[in-house]
């Protein structure tokens, strides 16, 4: 990157428009920045790093740090580059966030906009971010380490860990795709090592697995085959005569195991026919036994049986008796069962002619009860609107209470501030008087320094040969050197003393100003707070009449609380009897339903 053209606005030092033309140095070798301490010439570096990435070149600045303190208000901070990048030329523009004072107070946002050498304009920041960072190849810290020497800065690239220098070389010389192919092939390689020792160890795996007679020809080379003394293609041959031996045998098996399972199955046939001929004669013999048992059982049985038959005719003649009893019998069941109902309905009369008396007299009673609840009803009727009416009464008061104390808080903040004000005013006021003092000393020093340069001279000056400074062979009254005079050290480190004190002050007195406004603010707003609720012209008398005012509502508000409590009390009242009257009313249509029923 070559920086062609550099403008800065407001910007640190420079607290007007300052324009360095690079292409006056050419466009070879490098550019040497140099001045004495505190001239800009980090300055200069920080407005082309914030140009390009909206960011100081070294850590210990912020980006919010840029604005001039000698700049007028309403010129904006900003910085515009042009530079030159692989034979292109771009110019990008940065401007920071700023507020503007008057009527109110104006925010205006940052800014960037980055043009290419096409004509295309990127507007949105961290689009702008974006495309730097493409454009260059490396990012804020990359540029601050390698592109420019700013105060030591390039030491960071010397002592940077390894893998900090791989990255940036990678980004500067485009290597980041070739590090990656490094990688991919390397995972590509362990995966197929990986791989073909998992297939090695399947095959060893087999190859363990082989079985072959100690007698066998073959059982030497099987041996060789584990020890790994084999090549694949000859333990394949091996593992195939192997098969082919097994095969002949698995035949010759077979054939013997057929012979021997048809023996079987005829040995099978012969032992199934002799178990059953010898459970078919134990079976017989042992019915053979039962028989006999029964013998004597079954006689007397038969006996009995001829016996009963013979008595049938008596049978037959009880049976008809019998009938005839049972139909004379339901007669003198029926005539009991009446005898007895007609006792319990006489009680039954008795008892229910009590219950109907008892039943009127507990209808008048419920009668007497609905008047009075009727009655009682009537009277809080309109107890939900005198709720309403109160608890909206009651919002309204609360809100004014809260709204009067939101003013009080204001006024305490207020006070706060002006205590802040006040020790503000005393600190700028000691920083500027502490300031005054210290420059006074400075000018005292300084001349005392330019004196001494004088004295410096005269000691070399020799009569008729020319001054260096006038001219002059002749040196009638040459300066004298002072003793007490400082050295240049001395002046920087008072000239550094007298800026920190200079701004020590210009940042007192902003504060100052800031919280001033802020208390200026805060009293407009709460005068305008508190003249919604009273009528008042001066933020001085809003405590007193604010307070008046505060207790009128809490007053107020008591009493509507109270009224409020017994509003609810009547409202929970009405809901009950809404719910008892048609309880009662219920309660007595059934009364007078049941008094009915019994006279009936």
């Amino acid at each position: 990157m070559r920086p062609i053209k550099l403008t800065m606005s407001a910007f640190g030092p420079y607290a007007g428009k300052t324009e360095i033309d690079f292409e006056k140095l050419g466009t070879r070798g490098l550019y040497l920045i140099t001045g004495d301490t505190g001239a800009g010439k980090t300055t200069i570096f920080d407005a082309i790093t914030y140009a390009l990435y909206g960011k100081p070149s070294g850590d210990n600045r912020e980006a919010d740090m840029f604005r001039s303190k000698y700049a007028e208000q309403e010129i904006p901070t900003e910085v515009e580059l042009t530079f030159e990048y692989a034979g292109k030329e771009y110019s990008i523009k940065r401007n920071q966030k700023i507020k503007e004072r008057g009527e109110g107070t104006t925010t205006k946002t940052a800014g960037a906009e980055l043009y290419y050498p096409d004509g295309r304009i990127v507007t949105k920041q961290k689009s702008v971010d974006a495309a730097v960072n493409e454009i260059m190849g490396i990012d804020r810290n990359q540029f601050a380490q390698i592109a420019m020497i700013a105060q030591g800065d390039f030491l960071k690239l010397l002592l940077a860990s390894t893998d900090d220098r791989k990255k940036i070389f990678q980004k500067i010389f485009h290597t980041y795709n070739y590090s990656k192919l490094q990688e991919k092939l390397k995972e590509e390689t362990s995966f197929l090592e990986k791989e073909t020792e998992k297939g090695k160890n399947s095959i060893k795996q087999y190859i363990d697995g082989i079985c072959c007679d100690e007698e066998d020809m073959l059982s030497a080379q099987v041996a060789k085959a584990k020890a790994g003394e084999l090549t694949a293609d000859e333990v394949v041959n091996l593992i195939d005569k192997l098969i082919k031996k097994d095969n002949i045998s698995l035949t010759s098996l077979e054939k013997d195991i057929e012979n021997k399972n048809k023996d079987i199955e005829s040995l099978t046939t012969k032992i199934t026919k002799a178990e059953t001929y010898e459970n078919t004669k134990e079976s017989l013999e042992k019915s053979l036994k039962e028989k006999e048992k029964i013998k004597p059982k079954f006689e007397e049985l038969k006996n009995k049986l001829d016996k009963e038959k013979r008595r049938e005719p008596e049978i037959t003649k009880l049976g008809n008796r019998i009938a005839k009893i049972n139909a004379e019998l339901n007669d003198y069941d029926e005539l009991d069962t009446k005898n007895k109902d007609l006792k319990d309905i006489i009680i039954k009369i008795s008892d229910e002619t009590d219950l109907k008396e008892n039943k009127k007299k507990s209808v008048k009673k419920l009668e007497k009860e609905l008047e009075d609840l009727k009655n009682e009803a009537e009277d809080i009727k309109g107890a939900n609107e005198e709720k309403m009416a109160l608890e909206n009464r009651q919002k309204t008061l609360n809100k004014d209470i809260g709204a009067i104390e939101d003013i009080e808080a204001d006024t305490k903040k207020i006070s706060k501030l002006e205590k802040e004000l006040e020790e503000c005013q005393k600190d700028y006021s000691a920083k500027s008087k502490y300031a005054e003092n210290l420059e006074a000393n400075y000018n005292l020093k300084h001349k005392a320094y330019l004196d001494e340069q004088a004295g410096i001279l005269a000691e070399s000056l020799e009569e008729g040969k020319p001054c260096p400074v006038c001219g002059s062979i002749s040196h009638p009254i040459p300066a004298v050197k002072s003793e007490e005079a400082p050295t240049k050290e001395e002046l920087d480190n008072l000239k550094k003393q007298c800026d920190d004190a200079k701004k020590s002050e210009q940042e007192a007195s902003k504060t100052a100003g800031e919280i001033n406004a802020k208390i200026n603010t805060k009293k407009e707003e709460t005068l305008k707070k508190a003249k919604n609720i009273v009528e008042i012209e001066k933020y001085e008398d809003i405590a007193d009449v604010i307070s008046e005012k505060k207790e009128e509502y809490v007053a107020q508000l008591a009493e509507v609380e109270s009224s409020l409590t017994k509003a609810k009390a009547q409202v929970e009242h009405k809901g009950k009897l809404e719910k008892i009257i048609p309880e009662k009313e219920k309660k007595q249509k059934n009364i007078n339903d049941g008094v009915a029923s019994l006279e009936k």
